[in-house]
């Protein structure tokens, strides 16, 4: 794991909606390092304000092959399946920011960007 946040003491963004965001984003992150063997997991978190911006980048290693689910980032867990995405983007939108998902063999990467 390697982590680095270089952020001011006070953000503009209400708690509850930070602890919305990086919950889910590393939920799913720790959750898919747990399907890859353990000499090759990695967890990758990076958060800086830059230009007013807050953003945060989120890599970890992923499954070669992803299924149908996988690929369209929607959870297989019972009940409330899918809703941490929806979530990070609803936030994403509330702020009038922007959520990037992508997804390349052995690796996925998430990176929201929230305007100040």
């Amino acid at each position: 794991m390697n982590c680095k946040a270089i952020l001011p003491r006070e953000l503009s963004i209400e708690d509850v909606d930070l602890c919305v965001l990086l919950g889910n984003l590393l939920d799913n992150a720790l959750e898919a390092c747990e399907k890859i063997p353990e000499d090759q997991r990695f967890l990758r978190i990076y958060m800086v304000v830059n230009q007013s911006q807050l953003y945060v980048s989120i890599q970890n290693s992923a499954r070669e092959e992803l299924d149908f689910n996988e690929r369209n980032y929607i959870s297989t867990k019972r009940g409330n399946h899918g809703l941490g995405m929806k979530r990070v983007k609803a936030l994403a939108d509330k702020y009038e920011g922007y959520l990037t998902l992508a997804n390349e063999p052995g690796i996925f990467a998430a990176e929201v960007t929230l305007p100040l």
